[in-house]
């Protein structure tokens, strides 16, 4: 058995004060899609050291607001990430941040810390340029229309995890549907803020094609198929059965029916081969300075909370929850300290379960009756009433 005490950290709260909280159920902090990578390489200036021309330059990354570029550098097993401002003024970040990462459609620059730091924060790292500070908060992989996001959690859970969370950039509101096991890349966002996907159904034992609705999170299935491209504008789904002759097939969302392409001329029309976009900043290159010789920068580090819990008039922040099913859950770890709690991990073959008590009571939780997400364990507030706690309530922060 696995327990983790009340000495394992308060979450900051941070922020709350100046959100606008909804009474209802979640919301969060966001940014704008920040950088273009760059080109970067190593020249020997005068006055350099030796030893400069020993770190590679791999990735580089521009905010188009602020005009700050940071720099992914690495020497003999070690990563560091440089910093050059407006002015051109080069610094280093502290070693515990070794590498940054821009994820496609993703609302930041993602920071990756050493296992240390990562262990002990309960959320990811991105860079906010306008402040120049760390945040630990959510990455969100937005739609087309900047209505909601998909969050970014790793898949690697037990039990497996075949759920997706989905925020509403507007309300805050993050709901869990199950898509498909995690795989977004697939993932095609419609005009009115639906998506469509396609993925294994084990009763058919082949693939459907589902359509989901993150505002009331629900997924719904169209027919069996794969999906082959879309035409978000026209509403058109070209697809292929699970026929040996892989006949192309249009679905119109609009009318709900379906019917054979008719010719090749008719798919390039309706369904255009996507064509990469040129980057205009991909050709920029920059010439980097020794790394050994640079000041070290020292950024602030900050909380980006996207949810409270409200017990007895009183408020504890939470990184994040959600709503899943008829129950909303949240966060055990930030609230051990706050609330009192102890939990203890029951390993045995059948699965885990979960002892969580406090002074005056105490539960165990199935393993199917909780969710875990980054290696983070989520209970809902039906679990916190048997507690006695009474009447928790999650705010959603936006």
């Amino acid at each position: 058995m696995k327990k983790t005490s009340r000495s394992a950290g308060r979450h900051w709260k941070q922020w709350i004060g100046a959100a606008v909280i909804t009474p209802v159920l979640l919301g969060g902090f966001s940014e704008a899609p920040f950088a273009a990578p760059l080109s970067a390489q190593a020249e020997q200036a005068e006055g350099q050291s030796s030893s400069a021309l020993s770190w590679s330059y791999s990735y580089a990354y521009e905010d188009q607001r602020t005009g700050t570029v940071l720099v992914n550098v690495y020497n003999n097993g070690e990563s560091r990430i440089l910093m050059r401002d407006a002015e051109g003024a080069w610094s280093k970040l502290p070693s515990r941040y070794t590498q940054v990462w821009n994820l496609p459609g993703s609302s930041a620059a993602a920071i990756i810390p050493t296992y240390m730091i990562a262990r002990n924060e309960f959320d990811n790292l991105y860079f906010n340029f306008e402040r120049q500070a760390i945040v630990s908060g959510g990455l969100y992989e937005w739609s087309p229309s900047q209505a909601y996001g998909i969050r970014k959690e790793s898949p690697y859970t037990f039990p497996p995890n075949n759920f997706l969370l989905f925020k509403d950039q507007k309300s805050g509101v993050i709901r869990q549907m199950d898509v498909s096991p995690f795989d977004y890349r697939r993932l095609q966002w419609l005009k009115d803020g639906s998506f469509v996907t396609d993925r294994f159904n084990d009763a058919a034992q082949e693939n459907e094609i589902v359509i989901g609705r993150p505002d009331t999170g629900t997924v719904k299935r169209l027919m069996l198929g794969t999906i082959r491209r879309i035409n978000a504008d026209a509403g058109l789904i070209a697809f292929v059965k699970n026929e040996p002759g892989r006949i192309w097939y249009i679905y119109n969302l609009s009318t709900g029916k379906e019917r054979t392409l008719v010719s090749e001329s008719e798919k390039l029309a309706l369904f255009p081969e996507p064509v990469p976009s040129d980057d205009p900043k991909a050709a920029i290159t920059l010439s980097l300075p020794d790394v050994d010789r640079l000041p070290e920068f020292k950024p602030a580090f900050e909380y980006a909370n996207e949810a409270v819990l409200n017990i007895n008039d009183q408020q504890y922040a939470l990184p994040y929850a959600f709503i899943g099913g008829n129950s909303v859950y949240v966060p055990v770890r930030p609230l051990i300290d706050d609330l009192g709690l102890e939990v203890t991990t029951n390993k045995s073959p059948q699965g885990n379960s979960y002892t969580i008590q406090r002074a005056t009571a105490a539960i165990t939780i199935k393993s199917d009756e909780v969710h875990i997400y980054s290696d983070r364990l989520f209970i809902n507030t039906g679990h916190l009433q048997k507690l006695g706690f009474h009447n928790p309530v999650v705010g959603w922060i936006n």
